[in-house]
């Protein structure tokens, strides 16, 4: 018999990096936006840095992570942005908002029928009926 292991690679997160990924992000923006530099470059600056503060993060975990932080951030825009539902918080909302809340992919999602008019739906004309017509063999 055969034991294999498998080791998977997870890496939890602290609060402070994660402060310090976001800073590091608004710090490097503009790298990031300006299309000059492809973005796993821009990764390996962020990781560089993150190293140079004491906190040894590959380029590739930053960017997962930040990925992550957009992707719940959107999801509890979107769900306070519906009216009817109960505010969710998360403690890096007033920082990823700060980021990215005037951005054009987080605006406001339209809930469907709160903005449409009403249609008359009535006709003075009478609707038609078509009859099946059996042909005979």
């Amino acid at each position: 018999m055969h034991t294999f292991y498998i080791f998977i690679d997870i890496y939890i997160w602290n609060k402070s990096e994660t402060l310090l990924l976001l800073y590091l992000y608004k710090e490097n923006e503009a790298m990031f936006n300006s299309g000059k530099m492809k973005q796993h470059l821009c990764w390996e600056e962020i990781s560089k840095k993150m190293t140079e503060k004491g906190h040894n993060i590959s380029a590739k975990k930053c960017c997962t992570k930040f990925q992550t932080l957009k992707r719940t951030y959107k999801q509890i825009k979107d769900h306070n942005n519906k009216s009817g539902n109960e505010r969710k918080t998360w403690e890096y909302f007033e920082a990823m908002d700060e980021l990215f809340g005037s951005k054009p992919w987080i605006e406001a999602t339209a809930v469907a029928g709160s903005h449409l008019n009403k249609i008359d739906e009535t006709d003075d004309e009478p609707s038609s009926k078509k009859q099946k017509i059996k042909k005979g063999t």
